[in-house]
């Protein structure tokens, strides 16, 4: 993965809940997880950007 940014809309913070958006090389849409508990996505996001 080139990058990955954690966001949450006011609903989703309410909820715990936040998106993870994957940003990597290549055509097409990033990959994405979508209503996940923001500690998932929080350790999803340094898993996936560590080199």
């Amino acid at each position: 993965a080139q990058s990955a940014t954690a966001r949450s809309s006011p609903f989703q913070r309410r909820a715990g809940l936040a998106t993870l958006v994957v940003d990597v090389a290549g055509p097409g849409t990033s990959p994405q997880v979508i209503d996940e508990a923001t500690a998932t996505v929080r350790s999803l996001q340094r898993a996936l950007v560590v080199r």
